[in-house]
């Protein structure tokens, strides 16, 4: 044990066959769950950036409707809503994101709505 202790530990070790067995389990386990983390945070890092997507999407409906260009905002509200039910479908639950966007598309269309009879 003096010169060598590791190969001596992982020798003593070998030697239970249950020791053995937990220990690959246990590898196998934070294995799975390096993984899942991984597949979290990407999931999390995608939606994330289909927010930014909706948000930039309802900016230039927003720029459009104010120049008067209500077939750009039509569509940039369309878009939007694309965006909208991508994340709903991704996400499966009703997140503060979710709701916040759901508001956000329903004062959008009542902006162009109102604006369009105006005109």
């Amino acid at each position: 044990w003096g010169r060598y202790p590791k190969q001596c530990f992982l020798s003593e070790v070998q030697r239970h066959e249950q020791l053995v067995k937990a220990a690959k389990n246990l590898e196998k386990e934070l294995k799975a769950r390096e993984q899942e983390h991984v597949e979290t945070k990407s999931a999390i890092q995608a939606l994330e950036g289909d927010d930014k997507d909706f948000a930039t999407v309802l900016g230039n409906g927003q720029r459009a409707l104010e120049g008067g260009d209500f077939e750009e905002a039509k569509h940039a509200l369309a878009h939007a809503e694309f965006l909208h039910e991508k994340m709903v479908h991704s996400g499966g639950a009703n997140t503060p994101a979710e709701q916040r966007q759901e508001e956000e598309l329903k004062r959008f269309a009542k902006d162009v709505v109102e604006k369009e009879a105006r005109m």
